[in-house]
């Protein structure tokens, strides 16, 4: 792992802000948050602990996984959107979760601009970190098949 901060990661405002309008969620031991292909219900808020994000091809191999920590947002895209989660949240065990409906974070980042923009930051963080993932599983695809004596382009 890479010590670089995680791009799920809010600023402390924004994560307080989610906070007052969430419920928690319980994480006793080792839970999925949601699955990549599900519809999106809201946005979670990991107030402290761990998650992991894991995206699937569709032949079932791992493209790109993520850890995340304290202060991370996970499902953005799909609450944006309105689309699918495109992803897979595990929480740890122990971990802070709180959930936050999609039309009730929609309303408060549309009803506070300064809070716009760091949602924002954490979309291009995610948006950059993705493409970056998915550059690798290329390169390794590429890899592959170059050592089983494949010349064809990808």
């Amino acid at each position: 792992m890479n010590s670089e901060p995680s791009p799920f990661s809010a600023d402390s405002a924004l994560v307080e802000a989610l906070s007052e309008r969430a419920v928690p969620v319980s994480c006793p031991k080792d839970r999925v948050l949601f699955r990549q292909g599900e519809e999106c219900l809201g946005v979670f808020v990991l107030q402290s602990g761990h998650a992991n994000l894991e995206m699937l091809s569709d032949t079932g191999e791992a493209v790109a996984r993520f850890a995340t920590g304290d202060g991370s947002l996970l499902g953005l895209p799909a609450v944006f959107s309105g689309e699918k989660y495109s992803i897979t949240a595990y929480a740890q065990a122990g971990s802070d979760v709180r959930f936050v409906e999609r039309s009730s974070f929609l309303d408060l980042i549309g009803s506070t601009p300064a809070l716009s923009l760091k949602v924002l930051h954490v979309v291009a963080a995610e948006t950059r970190a993705a493409r970056a993932a998915l550059v690798d599983a290329l390169a390794r695809q590429q890899q592959l098949h170059k050592r089983s004596g494949n010349c064809s382009e990808v």
